[in-house]
């Protein structure tokens, strides 16, 4: 009797380590440590000199719901966010739910906390990336985002562990955990960034953690989650064009859209549900206007 009392109790802590969000809080930020780590985000400590400081200038609330914000993608109806748990939610502007949440991977949620970083909407078709392996796609039909066929990587990019996508033009651009550069997912091709003057003297671009990438019709934007600040990038030349510091705490993705950066902000389980922020980008003299 005691031991299927044990033998119970066993599967029964099981079954919350491994299918509650309580339970994967245990296991990834108090067990093992992987979660949010207070990392330093004060963009004048950083790598990088700043070519000037952006606020906030909206603060749109997102659902109670919607936990650990790591995709997102915005275009003129609505705010697509992907979470660490691979659901995703769609919103209007003002970030009410437009479509109820979908959730965009099966098996346990210990087996999708993380694997969803990135996503890119084109109308009625979703590409997401992560640590999935390949590039991994979706179709809203019948009022449900449904799977469709996988899209292998070129070679040598099965492996990396994508933190966002976007596109540009026709290319797929996306960024990983291990540095700077930039892959285009097409080709395979690898484009490190040219920092210029922007690199602080006896200090690393490798500090820099980058969680997010979007585009416009002439720029290529990053954003990092530690030192938060966005980088914009020339898309023909790789060139560091600016960095500015924001205000965002540890950033997990970025979009743009009308000259306005959009920007979600991580959390643990239990912490207060930060809002999604939005930025307006100062224009260049090499840029044309919005």
């Amino acid at each position: 009797m005691k031991k299927a009392i044990a033998a119970a109790v066993i599967v029964g802590l099981l079954l919350v380590l491994t299918t509650t969000r309580f339970g994967i809080f245990i296991v990834f930020d108090v067990l093992g440590d992987v979660g949010s780590d207070n990392l330093p985000t004060d963009p004048t400590a950083g790598p990088l000199v700043l070519s000037g400081a952006l606020r906030a200038k909206e603060r749109i609330p997102l659902p109670e719901s919607l936990e650990q914000a790591s995709g997102l993608h915005v275009d003129g109806q609505h705010l697509y966010v992907s979470t660490d748990q691979a659901e995703l939610f769609t919103l209007s502007h003002t970030g009410v739910e437009a479509r109820p949440a979908s959730r965009l991977l099966g098996g346990l949620l210990i087996l999708r906390q993380g694997r969803l970083e990135g996503i890119a909407v084109d109308r009625n078709r979703l590409l997401g990336i992560g640590e999935l392996g390949a590039l991994r796609s979706w179709r809203y039909d019948g009022g449900r985002w449904r799977p469709t066929e996988s899209t292998a990587l070129p070679d040598g990019l099965e492996n990396l562990e994508f933190t966002g996508i976007t596109r540009f033009g026709t290319d797929l651009l996306a960024t990983a955990d291990d540095g700077l550069d930039i892959w285009n997912l097409g080709t395979g091709d690898r484009h490190q960034l040219d920092l210029g003057s922007y690199l602080r003297p006896g200090r690393s671009a490798d500090e820099l953690l980058v969680s997010g990438i979007a585009a416009d019709a002439s720029s290529v934007y990053l954003v990092t989650e530690n030192y938060a600040s966005i980088l914009r990038v020339d898309p023909i030349t790789w060139r560091v064009m600016d960095v500015w510091g924001i205000d965002a705490g540890e950033s997990s993705d970025i979009a743009v859209l009308d000259g306005s950066a959009y920007v979600t902000v991580d959390h643990n389980y239990f912490d207060p549900r930060p809002p999604l922020l939005v930025y307006e980008l100062p224009r260049s003299p090499d840029r044309p206007a919005w």
